[in-house]
């Protein structure tokens, strides 16, 4: 549809320990769902310093979305809402690439510019619909969760990244696609409002499972 809010949503393919990562199978799920006022594309990453951050750099070229949101998984029970993206590389893990970015600096630290402390509740709320906590965070860890989210800060358009629980049965993947989903709302109706028009959704009804 012409003049439709376009969010592009990424997971990231699998690295050691992760043979199949949540965040790639959430990504296309909400890519995939119908029935939405506004436009899902999804991009899988892969896990590597390099190739994470070209990828994404080529998925907003060609799908030149209004906002990116990217997605990740933890060792985490909650679902974490990332502000903040460090300037350095911490993590001496290698990537899928055998790449070690460890001490590397990436520029300046990054903030995110959606005031994320004022949806936090709303999302909350929908998080403990489907058994799942949810909390901000200014802290994305060392890894390439953390050099790709300062990349997607660089943009010319606003970006956030979500950290979810990696558990990746299908009950889980529905949950975790439900809470994000209300965040995807949350940002398109905010860019809606800010062309002067009315939102597009309520915060939190567009999951892609019940």
């Amino acid at each position: 549809m012409q003049g439709e809010v376009t969010v592009l949503v990424t997971g990231f393919g699998p690295f050691e320990g992760v043979s199949d990562n949540a965040s790639r199978r959430v990504a296309l799920a909400l890519a995939e769902a119908s029935e939405r006022a506004f436009r899902v594309v999804a991009e899988a990453l892969p896990t590597s310093y390099t190739r994470a951050r070209r990828a994404l750099e080529e998925a907003v070229r060609a799908h030149r979305p209004d906002a990116v949101v990217l997605l990740g998984v933890a060792p985490t029970d909650v679902v974490r809402v990332e502000t903040r993206a460090a300037g350095w590389v911490t993590s001496a893990r290698p990537d899928v690439d055998g790449e070690v970015w460890e001490g590397r600096e990436l520029g300046a630290a990054r903030e995110t510019r959606w005031p994320v402390e004022d949806w936090i509740p709303a999302w909350a709320e929908v998080a403990g619909e489907v058994g799942l906590g949810l909390q901000r965070s200014d802290d994305c860890g060392g890894y390439v969760c953390n050099a790709t989210y300062h990349e997607a800060l660089g943009f010319d358009r606003p970006s956030l990244f979500v950290h979810i629980p990696q558990a990746c049965d299908d009950e889980a993947v529905a949950a975790k696609a439900r809470v994000v989903s209300a965040i995807l709302a949350t940002l398109a109706g905010e860019l809606e409002t800010r062309r002067g028009r009315e939102p597009v959704a309520a915060v939190a009804r567009h999951g892609v499972a019940s």
